[in-house]
């Protein structure tokens, strides 16, 4: 059954560091201000995608860590380089988001009978072509930069944690 658990992490982590650079891939393009919703409407699967991982992610630091259940201690099962490039892509999914934040406020992109609209919490207001698919891309390039974050935070995590070491028993006088 071990080598079954670790040939499925394996793959499992290998498949979330492919979706990682897929996610890389659809970040930078949308730093471009690249529309990718309107050829690949299919890109909002790597939004849904990415909960399995992060389920599988954390059943695995569940079954390594000892009983303690202390988030430090889980952690501490990464390498320190996994939990550098984890701490970096958390502070760079932050930054994007508080970047993306108030250039995203006009509200969510809609089309109605052809028209660009940006549904502002049930207030539409007719906008440009442009200015339609520069909001669009700013919401990719707000989800995208958290997908990158939780994409690489599973890879590392399936791919590299390891099982806390034994402790020696407390001997008692």
């Amino acid at each position: 059954m071990d080598r079954t658990m670790k040939w499925a992490r394996a793959v499992t982590g290998f498949a979330a560091l492919a979706l990682f650079a897929l996610a890389l891939s659809v970040h930078f393009a949308s730093l471009f201000g690249i529309d990718l919703e309107e050829k690949w409407p299919e890109v909002w699967l790597l939004h849904y995608g990415i909960f399995p991982f992060i389920l599988a992610a954390a059943v695995v630091l569940g079954r390594l860590a000892t009983p303690s259940r202390r988030f430090r201690d889980a952690v501490m099962l990464l390498p320190l380089s996994a939990r550098l490039l984890i701490a970096v892509a958390f502070i760079y999914a932050m930054a994007n988001f508080f970047i993306v934040l108030p250039l995203s406020a006009g509200g969510q992109p809609v089309i109605r009978d052809g028209r660009h609209y940006l549904n502002d919490h049930g207030v539409l207001r007719e906008v440009t072509a442009d200015e339609f698919h520069a909001q669009r891309n700013l919401a990719i390039r707000g989800f995208s930069g958290h997908w990158l974050f939780l994409y690489l935070a599973s890879a590392l995590v399936l791919l590299t944690a390891r099982r806390a070491p034994e402790r020696p028993p407390i001997r008692t006088q």
